[in-house]
């Protein structure tokens, strides 16, 4: 049962966003929106029996987002100075638990990978497992914060 309330969830939502999409509301648009929601949902349904469907935030870490948001406001003015006076950037190895090949392990780094490449003076390089530690590239490294969210 859980499984067809997940499938038709899915073709619902999808078919919405195709017509939503096109921005016409024929009949043959609502079918083809229909056919292509259902087609996707089915493969939604089979990658998500076979585990490769796997993304599981959790709630708390969504409190730290409102802070990644300030960062991108916050960096605007400085990354425009930054551009017209060519500071030197910096790579850093910052301290974060990275975690094991688990899903919920996994979707943390891509959260924490998302919202610190919101910002304008920061990027993500990448996220060494076994070192625990992020790598990150700053524009202007004396207006970053020196945590990964």
């Amino acid at each position: 049962m859980r499984s067809v309330l997940f499938w038709l969830g899915w073709t619902v939502a999808l078919a919405a966003l195709w017509v939503l999409a096109i921005g016409v509301f024929t009949r043959v648009e609502v079918v083809a929106a229909a056919l292509a929601g259902a087609a996707s949902a089915t493969l939604m349904l089979l990658l998500r029996r076979e585990g490769a469907f796997g993304f599981m935030p959790q709630l708390s870490w969504l409190a730290r987002y409102p802070k990644a948001f300030w960062h991108v406001l916050k960096e605007l003015v400085p990354l425009a100075v930054a551009l017209v006076r060519r500071p030197r950037s910096a790579w850093l190895e910052l301290e974060f638990p990275a975690g094991g090949d688990d899903v919920a392990s996994a979707s943390r780094r891509a959260l924490a990978t998302f919202g610190e490449n919101l910002s304008p003076n920061t990027i993500v390089a990448d996220i060494d497992v076994d070192r625990g530690i992020a790598i990150r590239h700053d524009l202007d490294p004396t207006r970053s914060p020196k945590e990964i969210l």
